[in-house]
């Protein structure tokens, strides 16, 4: 997918050896760059601190929050189309609701009908969930052969008890509990532990989120 881009960016990490900019709508990242931090930056970049998505009220650094449009409960990830600036408020709210579901809750609170219809989300997420689905634009992902990324990456100090949560979760589902994320040029920014457990069972088809306009570009000097 081509996520949305600011036109002017640039991010350095706190010792300025490594950074990202954007250049001609493409996003390049030079050395190693915390993924969540360059998203959520990328996302003030483009949305502003200023006021809230969702109820357009003023935001501070004490109920300034950045939330995941489409839950990370249901596949959502941290990208710049999935992230708007929101009060604490509006954010805790929301909860897992998507944000035509959001939409609806709010037009049914004034009639108190807003509880039953939460709930009544919740259990057709679940089950869109439980038959191996991601709650995500369709564009957004795609099955992806992981197998030379399996090959190149280490595998060293995986959290074991992240690594038995997830082989719960696919033994339960068939599925990731999100997509890995990938750029451009197969560089993985998400999903180590997914691909761990693909290549364990012998399966490097793998849903995937690719960001066809972000090149990360490592010095191997």
């Amino acid at each position: 997918m081509i996520i949305r881009l600011p036109e002017n960016f640039i991010y350095t990490t706190p010792g300025k050896q490594d950074c990202a900019y954007v250049k001609n709508n493409i996003l390049y990242i030079e050395g190693f760059v915390n993924f969540e931090n360059l998203m959520y930056n990328l996302a003030y970049s483009i949305y502003g601190y200023g006021v809230c998505y969702y109820c357009g009220e003023e935001l501070s650094t004490k109920n300034r929050t950045l939330d995941h449009i489409y839950p990370r409960s249901w596949g959502g990830i941290s990208l710049p189309d999935n992230l708007r600036p929101s009060c604490k408020a509006c954010n805790h709210k929301k909860s897992d609701m998507t944000p035509s579901q959001f939409e609806k809750f709010l037009a049914l609170e004034s009639q108190g009908k807003e509880s039953a219809f939460y709930q009544k989300c919740l259990r057709k997420n679940q089950k869109v969930i439980q038959k191996g689905a991601f709650i995500l634009p369709d564009d957004w992902v795609k099955m992806y052969d992981a197998t030379k990324l399996t090959e190149c990456l280490s595998f060293k100090y995986l959290e074991k008890s992240k690594m038995g949560k997830l082989a719960g979760y696919y033994n339960r589902i068939h599925q990731y509990p999100h997509p890995i994320v990938v750029s451009s040029n197969d560089w993985l920014f998400k999903g180590k532990h997914i691909l761990y457990h693909a290549r364990k069972i012998g399966n490097p088809i793998v849903p995937a989120i690719i960001f066809d306009n972000v090149v990360v570009i490592m010095n191997t000097s």
